[in-house]
């Protein structure tokens, strides 16, 4: 459903930031870089290995631009 709406989402309007809380393996945040191109993306886990494979598969996926990071809850990461 989150990939349905971010579908949905990117047919109609464009974004300057995405965030994607709780990233776990990275998915809705590659799928967000790739629907909105010139987007900044932030994905944050507070699990830290979460947060190394979702930057490992977005590496693989040619998505460098998704910044990731161990981030305590809703606390701005440093």
């Amino acid at each position: 459903l989150c990939l349905s709406a971010l579908d949905a989402l990117a047919k109609r309007q464009r974004f300057k930031n995405v965030g994607d809380i709780g990233a776990g393996a990275g998915i809705l945040a590659m799928a967000a870089a790739r629907c909105f191109r010139q987007a900044r993306v932030l994905a944050t886990d507070i699990d830290p290995v979460a947060v190394r494979v979702a930057g490992e598969n977005g590496a693989r996926n040619r998505l460098p631009r998704i910044r990731h990071v161990v981030s305590d809850g809703y606390r701005a990461p440093e």
